[in-house]
């Protein structure tokens, strides 16, 4: 009779099944880590296409009224001019249940305003023809921007964007520009030579900030981030 040896492996076994776990769980962080990096990368990309997209839209519907005089999210008929005009692509547009412009969400789960600046001190200092500052001009207002996407978009090069003239970070936009909340300095102007400028602690620089710069103008967790347009 063949004696049969049992050998006992649960302990092997165990070992090998808690590695593959480990190899698992590292694959699955790395993974989640790509995944989430790839995300933020495509809703800066995606903020960068709207603002541009919505400022074409804008500059082509007022170009026949030659200013921005009723381009407002802060009332109805604003909304309603900004919804019947197509301003705004239509994924970005939250509905009331009348099917009329609740608000409008950028792709960072903030919300996007816009309003005229009739009063921007400081543009005559920017080389602008008389015949723009005498006009009104406008700025779009994005919340909720995450600190990395707030210090990527800052360094970006936005020497494309058509008729843009400066963006603020972290302040209140008004009629009479970029104004400063609670301690923060507002920016009374972009009073300088070149016409991409960055208004950020009541100073200006020019756009693309370098990375320290941006890195230390969005110092919060979310940021809020103005671009102005003429």
């Amino acid at each position: 009779m063949r004696n049969f040896e049992i050998k006992n492996e649960s302990g092997r076994s165990m070992i090998e099944m808690l590695g593959v776990l480990a190899i698992i769980g590292v694959l699955s962080v790395g993974g989640i880590a790509g995944y989430s990096k790839a995300m933020q990368k495509y809703r800066i990309n995606k903020t960068i296409e709207q603002v541009s997209q919505i400022s074409q839209n804008i500059r082509t519907f007022f170009a026949p009224q030659k200013d921005f005089r009723g381009l407002t999210t802060d009332s109805t008929d604003g909304k309603k001019l900004i919804q019947k005009a197509k301003l705004v692509p239509d994924e970005m547009l939250e509905l009331n249940e009348d099917g009329n412009i609740k608000q409008i969400n950028n792709a960072f789960g903030g919300t996007v305003r816009m309003n005229t600046v009739l009063n921007h001190t400081g543009r005559y200092n920017q080389g602008v023809p008389e015949s723009i500052i005498a006009t009104n001009n406008y700025y779009l207002f994005f919340s909720n921007i995450p600190q990395e996407a707030c210090i990527d978009l800052l360094s970006q090069n936005w020497l494309n964007t058509a008729n843009l003239y400066g963006i603020a970070t972290n302040y209140t936009p008004s009629s009479s520009g970029a104004m400063g909340t609670n301690s923060r300095k507002g920016c009374s102007g972009f009073k300088s030579g070149s016409q991409y400028m960055a208004c950020v602690g009541g100073s200006t620089y020019s756009l693309p900030l370098e990375v320290d710069k941006a890195i230390e103008f969005c110092g919060q967790t979310t940021n809020e981030i103005s671009f102005y347009f003429y």
